[in-house]
Parts: structure tokens; C-alpha cells; sequence
């Protein structure tokens, strides 16, 4: 059910979805809707994505390179969600 909700169009299913998967587990199935949000126009999508992303942490090395996207994105919530995901200081 979780993962057929995957390909929705809406990114608020699409999300929770993968959301939901990585809370069963499932990371590297949800990892492509939390790639395809960070390359999106919409700043809250971006937000989401990169919060999620932080809570799972660097160990997992598509988590690591999408945490260092995140480290190049316009919005400062962003960044400093990817800052902090990586255990970095924050930036100043």
C-alpha cells in the first residue's frame, strides 16, 4: 500500500509514503521521492525532504550525499537542516 502511493502525482502522498517506509525500514525505497522533492522549485518540499533525511543521519551513503545537496540549496531552512544532519556546526 505505501509503496503504491509512491507514484502518485500529489506530493503530499507521495511523501508520507516514503516518510512512512523509512520508518518500516524500507530506506532505500523511499530514497528516490526524497531526491526527486530536493530537486523540486518548491521550498517546503525541499524542507521536508532534507528534515526527514536528517532524522535518518549520514550513516547510509545516499542519505550522506543527499544531506550535501541539501548544503547547496537557496533556502537557509534547508541548509542549515543539511548542516545539521551532517553534524556540522551551523553555519553562520
Amino acid at each position: 500500500a505505501l509503496e503504491d502511493s509512491l507514484s502518485e502525482e500529489a506530493w503530499g502522498r507521495k511523501l508520507g509514503a516514503a516518510t512512512g517506509l523509512v520508518g518500516l525500514g524500507h530506506l532505500e525505497t523511499a530514497l528516490p521521492i526524497f531526491e526527486a522533492a530536493l530537486g523540486t522549485d518548491n521550498e517546503y518540499l525541499r524542507l521536508y525532504a532534507i528534515q526527514v533525511l536528517e532524522g535518518v543521519g549520514p550513516e547510509d551513503p545516499m542519505v550522506k550525499v543527499l544531506l550535501k545537496k541539501g548544503l547547496e540549496d537557496e533556502s537557509n531552512y534547508v541548509v542549515r537542516c543539511a548542516h545539521h544532519g551532517l553534524g556540522m556546526p551551523p553555519k553562520r
